[in-house]
C-alpha cells in the first residue's frame, strides 16, 4: 500500500484489486489495517486472497469489497 500511495502523489486511490494470499487470520487483520490506510472505494479481492479472507475482508468493510473470479470481467 506504501507503494500504491507514493505512486497515487496524494491522489486518492480508488480501487485495490488481486490476490492478497491471506491464508491466515493475523494476514487477514493486516491486510484489513493497510485498507483502513489507504480507504478505497471498492477492493477486489481475487480467489489467491481465500475465502475466509475475502468474508473477513466483506464484512469489516461493509459494501466495499467485490471479490473476483476466474472468467470475470471487469470493466473500469
Amino acid at each position: 500500500m506504501r507503494t500504491a500511495r507514493f505512486l497515487a502523489r496524494g491522489e486518492p486511490i480508488r480501487m485495490v484489486l488481486g490476490g492478497f494470499h491471506l491464508g491466515r487470520a493475523k494476514a487477514e487483520h493486516l491486510a484489513a489495517a493497510a485498507l483502513e490506510e489507504v480507504n478505497p472505494d471498492v477492493t477486489h479481492p481475487c480467489h489467491c486472497a481465500g475465502g475466509q479472507a475475502s468474508e473477513y475482508l466483506a464484512g469489516r468493510f461493509p459494501g466495499k469489497v467485490k471479490p473476483l473470479h476466474g472468467g470475470m470481467r471487469l470493466c473500469l
